[in-house]
């Protein structure tokens, strides 16, 4: 198991004992997604009141964004260890909620008595209410009362053939007795007047439970909009802190793991609970001096859900569905963290192995870029999509397939899979992502009239196949360049021609016995590249070019990284709904 998980056990800690109260740490857990998805401050301007625009491409986003917080907020978190979002819209907070508005049935609460309430958690709530002497008298009536009652219940449970005449006996003498202290709890114990403040006490929370019934109902219309590209229907749904698109003004907590406190954390990790976050990740082996991160849990907030109103009695769960209203667990926070950086130890033998093997490379949920580490450095993690340049979309949607198959094999073996799959699928991936957000810009923009000059297709005579590799120039390690970041040029113009990935190499069609210049585009990761060829007349290997590239020294000082990551949420754990008066009339 990775040290990494030190990072998991550091975050539980910090919450349970800087966010919680000691009393309330059963109801709450952490869930971590196997898949760290990347933002950035743009991806949050929904709650910048000032991001809403009357243009169709911010509005479209603005829109986009709304939804997409609102799925990531309200998937009801269904598994222990393994968070995504769900796909099915049953599985949304929203969907249950809505179900329980619009099809409970009230109390009638002007026909409540109060022997309907003795053994109901709400008349223990409201004789609580009253702070009296009349109130400590009558609750010591009520508990004998109580206390005999169950005798009688214990001693009817206890009939059979052998006994009925001698049980039953006990009982009548028992019950005499309950009867006479009835009387005296008539007469000395205040049971009239307590009992009459009990129901008042009820029916004015009822009155309260009824002003937040319609309060909430309202809201769920008044903040109900249509995702105009899904077609679903969606609920606004916020957070705090509010301002995630000012992402430095927020309070991140800085977070250093020492190598006292890596193996400390360490010895604490439940090896099963993360199975499923990290896969198999031969990278999981890497030794750690230490691990700095920056942490914030970030409160979702739903106005349009009232968690009172479904912890009332004052509603009859027995005339619904239970499967269509179940709700376990909600997400009542978001966990984000930023500047993940981890030491490794210089003289370890595993990491000197795998830095000998490793280019991008999947770290349990995140990525991490060995091509340009050198002792010493810190190795800096990043989000799956930030990483390999994917929608993030794809990620989630990956990760919410996963976990309805979950059942079918080992876990790890299925994360560890869809891990690599990103990597090697990134730059087809990557290749949707920029032509689907092409045609979105495309959709809204006025025509225009435009005039230009092509440089011409390449001739189908006398053509050649060529393959470009590229290469480290240090190390000769086989280096990705993706097709976009490549241009040829021909009699100082560019060609228009097609460029196909093949393995880590790129090949494409030129004309033969011609001479061409190669442009490679500057980026974070590596120089510029200027590369003169020829062809040959026909097609030979001679046409195979082996290209030396420059990657850029990275240093500690390089300029910091403002984006941020989800790496999973707070689950908080709902009591049972509560039972219904019994006897009580529901309509």
């Amino acid at each position: 198991m990775s040290q990494l998980a030190t990072i998991f056990e550091k975050i539980k800690e910090d919450f349970f004992t800087n966010h919680l109260d000691e009393g309330n740490r059963e109801n709450f857990e952490l869930i971590f997604s196997p898949f760290s998805t990347g933002f950035t401050n743009d991806d949050f301007l929904f709650l910048d009141s000032a991001t809403a625009s009357s243009s169709a491409d911010s509005a479209r986003k603005y829109q986009d964004e709304l939804y997409e917080f609102f799925q990531i907020a309200n998937t009801i978190p269904l598994e222990a260890n393994f968070w995504t979002i769900s796909g099915d819209k049953n599985d949304y907070l929203s969907s249950k909620y809505k179900t329980i508005i619009e099809g409970l049935k009230f109390i009638d609460i002007d026909t409540l008595k109060i022997d309907m309430l003795y053994e109901h958690p709400v008349f223990n709530q409201a004789l609580n209410a009253i702070n009296s002497e009349q109130q400590k008298t009558y609750t010591t009536f009520y508990n004998l009362k109580s206390k005999l009652n169950n005798t009688i219940n214990t001693l009817k449970s206890s009939i059979n053939e052998t006994n009925k005449a001698i049980v039953e006996l006990e009982i009548k003498m028992i019950q005499e007795n309950v009867d006479k202290l009835n009387e005296k709890w008539i007469s000395n114990g205040f049971k009239n007047d307590i009992e009459t403040k009990i129901l008042n006490i009820i029916k004015d929370e009822f009155k309260r439970f009824m002003l937040l019934f319609n309060e909430s109902k309202a809201k769920l219309l008044t903040l109900k909009r249509e995702h105009l590209t899904s077609g679903s229907d969606y609920y606004i749904t916020s957070c705090s802190p509010n301002n995630l698109y000012k992402s430095d003004a927020l309070d991140w907590k800085k977070m250093t793991i020492n190598p006292a406190e890596l193996e400390s954390l360490f010895s604490k990790v439940n090896i099963k609970s993360y199975q499923s976050v990290f896969g198999n990740s031969p990278l999981s082996q890497l030794d750690l001096e230490s691990v700095q991160f920056e942490l914030i849990f970030v409160n979702v907030e739903r106005a349009w859900y009232e968690e009172q109103i479904i912890k009332s009695p004052f509603w009859d769960i027995n005339l619904l569905n239970k499967d269509q209203i179940s709700i376990p667990k909600i997400t009542s926070k978001l966990i984000f963290v930023r500047r993940v950086n981890l030491k490794v130890k210089k003289n370890a033998n595993n990491n000197r192995l795998l830095i000998e093997k490793a280019s991008a490379k999947n770290l349990g949920p995140f990525m991490i870029n060995m091509s340009n580490y050198k002792m010493g450095q810190s190795l800096k993690l990043k989000a799956i999509n930030t990483s390999l340049h994917i929608d993030r979309k794809v990620v989630m949607n990956v990760s919410s397939k996963i976990n309805k198959k979950k059942e079918d094999r080992a876990v790890k073996n299925i994360v560890n899979q869809k891990q690599q799959q990103f990597i090697s699928l990134a730059p087809h991936l990557k290749k949707q992502f920029i032509a689907k957000e092409t045609i979105k810009i495309a959709a809204l923009t006025k025509p225009m009239s435009l005039q230009f000059t092509a440089t011409p297709l390449i001739s189908p005579i006398n053509t050649v196949n060529c393959k470009f590799t590229f290469i480290d120039a240090h190390s000769r390690e086989a280096m990705i360049v993706t097709p976009e970041k490549i241009k040829i040029h021909y009699n100082k113009k560019p060609l228009n021609v097609l460029i196909k990935p093949e393995g880590k190499a790129l090949k494409t069609v030129l004309t033969g016995n011609t001479f061409y210049r190669l442009f490679i585009e500057e980026d974070a990761i590596i120089k510029p590249v200027v590369f003169d060829f020829k062809t040959t007349k026909v097609n030979s290997s001679k046409n195979n070019f082996i290209i030396k590239v420059t990657k850029k020294e990275i240093t500690e000082e390089e300029e910091i990284d403002n984006s941020f990551q989800l790496i999973g949420v707070i689950a908080k754990t709902l009591e049972d709904f509560p039972n219904p008066i019994k006897k009580a009339t529901y309509f």
